[in-house]
């Protein structure tokens, strides 16, 4: 018998959203603070038992005293009529083991990706004295936006004790678990390392490092084996990731990795090595560059059965051309220069607005909490400005010199005047907020809230929430484009198969357009009344009539389509590729033959993308290293 509905100290238990061995989780609202969180019970069965309830208390004291965002915040832990819980940030997305069973093999620079932010997190454990025991998959937790957190602190203990409990028993994941665990001897850091190249193992070939029928199988394999190659079911990785997993599995702790983040630096070198094209699928062999080349300046790019490319370099980039065989030749702009981001730093980047008349964009960095002015005709980053805390994206008024940033900790608004560079505001914007739209027409921003599932629409002058719209089903929110002129708004999911329509004047949600298998991102022609949808479940946009509902076509791009912006103008669809490795790229779609005329190479990992639409120029953000520049010529 679960507790959802009921009342629990000053915490309201909405509905039962996980379930482990040791306890219940749910998502609540604590009535104190008004906060949607995730509330982990201790399970009934385990309420007389010592042990279980000193793992219960060590999970929550371990994850509270550490400094990271990488490891889950903990508000509140404690007992309430005798049942111990842990209060903590709600999370939305899923364990890196489901993941893992969606994707299958998942390409070399996502897989390096997710591993470093995990060792990012057992670093600052190690810091502090601890050792987790139980590094898997399953505790490894991946949001919509890719960022992991570490989860599950219960067996952690502090470095150098025993791998084994008072009464014999091994304590942890065997599959994962280092040689050391097993024979009595020291846990510490390097038995954590152990586990992470387990994990990075698994992602790059999708099996465990020693699979076998029983437990026995398991043991024998990690005492006795010498360390799997990711080579062996994927020769396109080569011998760096070989070298990489080898050492950080090795049977003797001294031979190993001294710390997480060397596991994670040695596993950036070896991708460096082998990624000499934007290709780095699984299971697909790479294209070698022409001439040998490597990405970069100077390099051929090939972009399709009907192009012709012809590459020269110039001051600004690389061109990038190309002849078609197409119907409708003087509508097709497929020539370009791209420039990489000339001022690359350590940082997250998400959202990204264009103020064409002041000559500046707008992102946001989640990591140093401000939001960072672009010059575009310096294309340097010139100014900061404080927000709250880890920002997710960013809305323009320009017309009143104003932008508006949701911070996502927060849960609210931070109102910025853009000439002045200054907050003058913050309001409330609904549960984790992760995306914004503004209504130049109504004065209205219209914010997806993931932790309700639901669209806040917020009057800019009184500052308050008018209305919150329920959006159906749990696929989270996270993308939200206004079409004012029509007066709907579209809102597109990080799981969901359809794009939801929102009538501006009633308010209310008028359809819900299916758009493959996750529509979670969307680019409008309002004009012409079609909208765009990218699909990161099939690598694919879905061309959307949006007065009959209906789909007209869909378009293979490439991996895992971000961010879509449309140029009518141009008669051109810019779609941001993830790729998940150190070269992403843009899908250029024409809009009359409804094909890719050309795929743009972009440094590191393209998160969003803009059209200026006087000048047509293009502007990727690239989450870790800044804008890159693309223009038409």
């Amino acid at each position: 018998m679960t507790m959802a509905g009921a009342q629990f100290g000053r915490y309201r238990l909405l509905e039962l959203i996980g379930e482990g061995g040791m306890g219940r989780v749910y998502r609540a609202v604590d009535t104190l603070t008004n906060r949607v969180v995730a509330l982990k019970v201790l399970h009934p069965r385990f309420a007389a038992d010592p042990v279980s309830q000193e793992r219960f208390r060590r999970e929550a004291k371990a994850a509270a005293g550490l400094s990271t965002p990488h490891v889950v915040p903990i508000f509140d832990y404690g007992d309430i009529d005798g049942r111990l819980f842990i209060c903590m940030q709600l999370l939305v997305g899923q364990g890196l083991d489901s993941l893992l069973a969606q994707t299958g093999p998942m390409p070399a620079g996502q897989a390096v990706h997710l591993v470093s932010q995990a060792a990012e997190a057992l670093q600052a454990a190690h810091a502090a004295g601890l050792v987790h025991r139980d590094v898997k998959p399953s505790n490894l937790f991946v949001d919509p936006n890719g960022f992991v957190y570490l989860v599950d602190f219960g067996i952690a203990q502090a470095a150098g004790e025993s791998g084994l409990t008072g009464t014999g028993g091994a304590i942890g994941t065997f599959a994962y678990m280092a040689p050391e665990r097993f024979t009595g001897g020291v846990a510490d850091a390097r038995s954590d390392v152990y586990s992470l190249a387990g994990v990075l193992f698994e992602l790059l070939t999708g099996r465990t490092p020693f699979p076998g029928a029983g437990l026995e199988q398991q043991i024998a394999g990690h005492l006795t084996q010498p360390p799997p190659r990711p080579s062996d079911s994927r020769p396109e990785l080569g011998a760096g990731f070989d070298a990489v997993v080898a050492q950080g599995m090795a049977k003797d702790p001294a031979r190993r990795f001294g710390s997480a983040d060397e596991l994670a630096a040695a596993a950036t070198a070896a991708l460096a090595e082998v990624a000499v094209s934007p290709q780095t699928e699984p299971g697909r062999p790479r294209e070698p560059a022409a001439g040998g080349a490597t990405p970069g300046r100077g390099r051929l790019l090939r972009i399709g059965v009907l192009a012709t490319v012809v590459v020269a370099a110039v001051t600004a980039g690389v061109v990038y051309a190309m002849t078609r065989t197409s119907s409708h030749p003087a509508t097709v702009h497929a020539q370009f220069t791209v420039a990489d981001p000339q001022q690359p730093f350590d940082t997250k980047l998400a959202g990204l607005a264009l103020d064409p008349a002041a000559h500046t964009a707008y992102t946001v960095d989640t990591k140093a909490n401000v939001l960072r002015l672009y010059d575009t005709g310096t294309r340097s980053f010139t100014a900061t400005v404080d927000v709250g805390k880890n920002p997710l994206d960013v809305a323009l008024d320009t017309a009143n010199h104003t932008a508006y940033v949701v911070d996502y900790d927060d849960e609210t608004v931070s109102v910025i005047d853009t000439d002045t560079r200054a907050v003058t505001a913050t309001f409330p914007a609904g549960s984790t907020p992760n995306a914004v739209a503004y209504d130049p027409g109504t004065h209205v921003l219209y914010v997806s809230n993931g932790g309700d599932q639901a669209v806040s629409v917020i009057d800019v002058k009184t500052r308050a929430v008018v209305k919150r719209i329920a959006l159906d089903g749990r696929n989270y929110p996270n993308g939200i484009v206004v079409d004012s002129a029509n007066h709907r708004v579209y809102v597109s999911y990080t799981f969901g198969p359809a794009v939801t329509v929102i009538d501006t004047e009633s308010r209310t949600v008028t359809a819900t357009i299916p758009a493959g298998k996750t529509a979670s991102s969307l680019g409008l022609d309002a004009a012409a009344h079609l909208a765009y949808v990218g699909d990161s479940g099939d690598n694919t946009v879905s061309v959307i009539d949006t007065r009959s509902q209906k789909s007209l076509a869909t378009v293979p791009v490439g991996h895992s389509p971000t961010s879509v912006a449309v140029d009518p103008a141009y008669h051109n669809v810019y779609v941001a590729n993830a790729n998940f490795s150190p070269v992403g790229t843009v899908s250029v779609i024409n809009t009359e033959s409804r094909t890719v005329v050309a795929t743009l190479p972009i440094r590191g990992w393209p998160a969003k993308v803009v059209v200026d639409p006087g000048t047509h120029i293009v502007y990727v953000l690239d989450a870790y290293t800044g804008v890159s520049v693309v223009t038409p010529v």
